[in-house]
């Protein structure tokens, strides 16, 4: 299995599944609505610190329903959850442009999705965050903000040309 991509055993397939929910919530949404790739959403700021908002919510509600959320992009967890509170955010946004290094940019299947009219995942990956949040009590803003449709939203290629060039008010 490892000649197709990396496999590890774990004691802790919750903590695994949620982790790769908080990376598609963080990541697929603002990629998928802003026009950026994979890459651009780790590295260039405003859209990281998002990304950090909605990966601290996931990981919030997952560790709310019992489960212990696996490092993210090889980074401990709680460094989201403190960085959404403004504690040692300049330093997770340097290693998480670090962790972007080599990826190159590619169009996202969210942003593929929405530049075909296509129903996205986002109900179904930030939704289902929202919902377990409600079910567990932790308050999910950021990851309700992305769930609720926005008819004024730029079209992602302008959004992406803001964003690269540091006009980033929109997004």
């Amino acid at each position: 299995m490892n000649d197709v991509a990396g496999a590890k055993v774990t004691t802790n397939l919750f903590g695994e599944r949620w982790s790769k929910l908080t990376v598609n919530c963080m990541a697929n949404p603002i990629a998928g609505l802003s026009g950026l790739g994979s890459a651009e959403v780790r590295s260039v700021p405003e859209p990281a610190r998002i990304a950090i908002q909605l990966a601290a919510e996931a990981i919030s509600v997952g560790r709310g329903c019992g489960f212990e959320v696996e490092p993210i992009y090889g980074i401990d967890t709680q460094r989201f959850v403190d960085a959404a509170a403004g504690r040692g955010t300049d330093r997770l946004l340097a290693d998480m442009a670090a962790s972007a290094k080599g990826l190159g940019w590619r169009t996202a299947i969210m942003l593929q999705d929405v530049m075909r009219g296509r129903r996205t995942e986002i109900d179904y990956l930030n939704g289902y965050v929202v919902d377990q949040g409600r079910r567990v009590g932790v308050k999910t803003p950021f990851n309700d903000m992305i769930v609720t449709p926005h008819p004024s939203a730029p079209v992602a290629g302008e959004a992406r040309t803001r964003a690269v060039t540091g006009e980033t008010s929109t997004l």
